[in-house]
């Protein structure tokens, strides 16, 4: 909490200190092998990361989202993990980045710190990452291939041999060839093939951004807070501690040092060394430098084979000296005098096998990638180093022309693996575990948990071996095929550990079998919907309306139904929730994430945890997903933490991208709290999201309070008219109308807050942001809603609930009815302020982190228990309570106690709650126990994977 003193001191921080992995002394190297984490595979929305494994080494080539979802799923263990390369740094391949720190951080009695390297459009993304990566978390950050600028005087980006060499010890060489795009005009010809091939252009800096990057270059580093605002500190920790043979890293890597070198800087208390130059005031208007990486990764060599009788010939008896000689150690002869090396009695060593990771994302790029220098020395027959295997993760549309098959040709005997999209023979979901609930969910009520998702991505992709060349030896990538490179007896592919296609039907047939009872229970929720299917004819426009039922039958009698369900047809809202679980991803549950479907007027998205992207593809299968997207007209998030947001570049990015296809794109209005502007602001130096915000503050009961009080004589703050106020709470809610009844009605406040004209999305404090606002509005009459109002909760600082409620409808005669109200916490703990803004809520939206018995632990974090969020649905009058977020102590269902009652629902990954289904959501508890009587408490499996992978709650929930 800031201080209301100028002269009160700034806490001094102590950063966690999380050292990194020495790897250069773990040195056997006996076992290695690629293998491919598709992440993407089964919805296109990122890259596939490439695993490159040792046996005491981990290195990944890209992290999308999802992949610690994914890693986690497939038990694939990070704890070795020690590098991460990105070939490009954009939302497809680096938008798992942040999630995959945090869970690292937390992992094990001390954490884990890794190095991060990327071409020099990393430090926009580190920059990013600053204003929401907390304290103990830890990033080691390194760009490469930035164009001169003065504090790189002297120094060259490419050695002799056209390569960056980026590490090199025992173990490995990891070396990196950096692709321009030929020209920017030939980007923008380029057809693409995917949405994510392209990179976005930046947005023009404003005055404040410009003499910002100024400032920043004049102290030597980048920054975007006050240095006791992040905990800054020093470390002269280096990236790699072996000496380089070839031009020092020093002269081709970057790092956020002072213009001396001084050493890395440590962002915050986090430890987050920032990975690239400081930008000159030129760097800083160019923006991103569009460049893709192909990573050369060459194995050490292997040792010759030791010759025992050479050995004895210089006169050394057998015994432990061929041990040591074996060991790479001189020994003295028999004859004590006589110096033996390794060199005399080994034969030659043999070099290491080589393979690349090549990223070609456009057309744009193949010049200069088949005219790469560092690349030549590993063409044709006679090259002393052959590349054993290439994966490939550029698009169709680039790796089936011409030009390229024929660079692929040039390297002899290379096993070449297609793993980018549009070029896999088969989709199969990479979430088993998920996908399994979800069917057999599915299987209980169709209606409420719908898989049509899954089913339409299978035409997605297209056969790979289709129009490439016969003479090279094409793979297609497929979920955790290997290509091993060690032990060279067992070289080649690998696809022992390819996953099974999950066989939907099979699945329902074998719950069938496993629970036979649930066969009576389909039948019996069926029938329910069908009889609201055929209730009486519902208001003009409505396709069918909300089952409600006689008194005395099923479900709530006619006169417990809201006013604004009476007659409600099925194309009013619906409630996808494509994400439930809290602090980490788990198998079964994904971040937070609601989507609020509004049908042909579009939609909005409440939170957007990381993987929301993909989970919409699996709900509504790609091309609907597409349309979902392209038709949001607006995003909220709660609060700052991780889990809550990370997934919004991916959209915003991919939105934009969707509507500039189509020539109809208008930017996005996204309501968060004020930490999360600074993150977006600074994201959008990498990738233009194509968005506006405005502070959660503006949306406040406050706000309108403000507002009210700043308008004289009927005219607002922009001078558009008169203006009625009306209240609609006793908390003071007021709405804006354009109607010209009765006198302008001003709620009291503390103080009236002038209207002032600075930049769109500043904080209240700041005063009105009158023209983010009426955007906002706009928004809102767009929908078909009322009106929006944040309510703050108790969380952290900046956490917000929200309130939406709908517009009035026509009853069919010559009334109306209320229009829904629908309302969301956010995190919290029981909140007064909320259940006073719930009051009469149709449905109310409640996070459950913790069950029953974590009082202690629901306290510290500041989160809310079963019960009570199932009492403030009660305090409220809530028509229905959605319980959400669950720990993921809990992994496919909560505990079930008697706090539950008739209004009580929990939402799953993929559920989708009609409006008109509201009435008979409660009915689903006893098959769900039924169906999950197993599942009531965490597993042995699902508790060592807490126990392997600790959550972070108090960071990121």
């Amino acid at each position: 909490m800031e201080s209301n003193s100028g002269n009160s001191k700034r806490p001094s921080f102590q950063p966690k200190q999380l050292a990194l992995r020495n790897a250069g002394i773990h040195g056997s190297t006996f076992i290695s092998f690629l293998q491919i984490l598709g992440t993407g595979m089964d919805t296109g929305d990122t890259s596939a990361s490439v695993l490159l494994f040792f046996d005491k080494r981990r290195i990944i080539f890209n992290a999308g989202e999802g992949l610690q979802r994914f890693c986690l799923e497939h038990k694939v263990k990070l704890s070795k993990l020690d590098h991460v390369f990105l070939t490009r740094v954009c939302s497809e391949t680096a938008s798992g980045v942040p999630g995959l720190l945090l869970t690292l951080s937390n992992t094990g009695e001390n954490g884990i710190a890794v190095n991060l390297w990327g071409p020099s459009d990393l430090n926009y993304l580190v920059d990013a990452m600053r204003t929401f990566i907390p304290n103990s978390s830890v990033i080691h950050a390194r760009s490469f291939g930035g164009k001169e600028g003065p504090l790189s005087s002297g120094h060259t980006s490419t050695t002799s041999a056209g390569t960056v060499i980026l590490l090199e010890d025992e173990v490995v060489t990891i070396s990196a060839v950096i692709l321009h795009p030929s020209s920017i005009e030939d980007i923008a010809q380029v057809e693409h093939m995917d949405v994510e091939e392209t990179r976005p252009t930046v947005p023009a800096k404003t005055e404040d951004a410009e003499q910002k990057g100024k400032s920043q270059v004049a102290q030597g580093s980048v920054q975007s807070a006050e240095p006791w605002e992040l905990g800054f500190g020093h470390t002269e920790t280096p990236v790699n501690p072996s000496e380089q043979k070839k031009p020092s890293i020093e002269n081709l890597v970057t790092s956020a040092t002072d213009p001396l070198n001084a050493g890395p800087s440590v962002i915050g208390k986090s430890q987050l060394l920032a990975g690239s130059l400081p930008l000159v005031a030129d760097q800083a208007e160019r923006g991103p430098e569009q460049m893709a990486v192909v990573y050369v990764c060459e194995l050490s060599e292997m040792p010759g084979k030791f010759d025992p009788v050479k050995a004895k010939a210089l006169g050394l008896r057998p015994g432990p000296k061929y041990g040591l000689l074996q060991a790479g150690k001189d020994v003295l002869a028999d004859d004590g005098k006589t110096t033996i090396t390794p060199r005399d009695v080994m034969d030659p060593p043999s070099p290491g096998p080589v393979c690349l990771v090549v990223d070609c994302p456009s057309l744009s790029y193949v010049p200069a990638l088949v005219s790469a220098s560092g690349l030549q020395r590993f063409y044709g027959p006679a090259t002393e180093k052959k590349v054993a295997c290439i994966v490939h993760i550029g698009p169709a549309s680039v790796m089936k022309t011409a030009e390229y098959q024929r660079w692929m040709a040039r390297f002899d005997g290379s096993q070449h693996v297609m793993a980018g999209h549009g070029m896999i023979g088969k989709v199969s979901p990479i979430l088993k575990a998920s996908a399994r609930v979800m069917s057999r969910l599915n299987y209980i009520c169709p209606r409420v948990f719908p898989i049509s998702g899954l089913l339409q991505n299978e035409d997605l992709m297209d056969s790979t071996n289709n129009g490439f060349e016969s003479s090279v030896a094409i793979t297609a990538a497929e979920n955790l095929l290997k290509y091993w490179l060690r032990p060279l007896s067992t070289s080649g592919v690998d696809r022992s550990g390819v996953p099974e296609p999950l066989n939907i039907e099979q699945v329902q047939t074998d719950l069938v079998a496993e629970v036979p009872e649930l066969v009576e229970v389909s039948e019996h929720l069926a029938d329910l919907w069908k009889r609201g299917d055929k209730s009486p004819s519902s208001p003009k426009g409505r396709k069918s309306r909300s089952p409600s039922p006689k008194r005395g039958s099923e479900g709530s009698s006619q006169e417990d139904l809201p006013d604004c369900l009476r007659g409600v047809g099925r194309e009013e809202m619906e409630m996808v929730f494509l994400g439930t679980g809290s602090a980490m991803p788990s198998k079964y549950r994904n971040l937070s994430a609601i989507y609020i479907h509004l049908f042909e007027r579009g939609g909005l998205l409440l939170d957007c945890g990381e993987g929301t992207y993909g989970q919409l593809i699996r709900r509504y299968g790609t091309r609907k997903a597409d349309e979902v997207v392209a038709g949001l007209k607006m995003v909220w998030i709660s609060h700052i933490h991780a889990d809550h947001h990370t997934g919004l570049a991916s959209i915003l990015s991919v939105r934009r991208k969707l509507l500039e296809k189509q020539g109809t794109f208008h930017p996005v209005i996204v309501v968060g709290p004020k930490k999360l502007k600074r993150y977006l602001d600074a994201y959008e130096r990498l990738e233009d999201l194509g968005m506006e915000f405005l502070d959660c503050s503006q949306t406040t009961f406050e706000a309108e309070s403000a507002a009210s009080m700043s308008w004289e004589n009927g005219q607002d703050a922009s001078g558009q008219g008169s203006t009625k106020v009306e209240n609609y709470s006793n908390l003071g809610l007021v709405r804006v109308s354009n109607k010209e009844e009765g006198p302008i009605e001003k709620p009291t406040a503390g103080g009236q807050l002038g209207s002032y004209w600075l930049q769109s999305g500043f904080n209240l404090q700041a005063g009105l942001d009158e023209q983010g606002r009426q955007k906002l509005k706009n928004a809102l009459s767009s929908l078909g809603l009322a009106y929006l109002v944040s309510v703050p909760v108790v969380h952290c600082s900046h956490a917000f609930g929200v309130v939406i409620v709908a517009e009035k409808r026509p009853d069919g005669a010559d009334g109306f009815l209320p229009g829904w109200k629908l309302v969301y916490s956010g995190d919290t703990r029981p909140c007064q302020a909320l259940v006073e803004a719930a009051k009469g809520a149709t449905v109310l939206i409640h996070e459950a982190t913790f069950d029953d018995s974590m009082e202690e632990e629901a306290i510290a974090k500041n989160h809310s228990m079963t019960k009570e969020a199932i009492e403030t649905g009660i305090a409220a009058g809530a028509y229905r309570t959605m319980l959400t977020h669950f720990s993921q102590r809990y992994p496919k269902i909560p505990v079930f106690n008697e706090s539950y009652n008739d209004g009580t629902c929990i939402a799953f990954d993929m559920m989708s709650a009609n409006l008109a289904d509201l009435p008979l959501l409660p009915k689903l508890l006893p098959a769900l126990k039924l169906l999950f009587k197993d599942d009531m408490l965490p597993g042995d499996e699902e508790m060592e994977e807490l126990s392997e992978q600790q959550q972070p709650l108090e960071m990121i929930s």
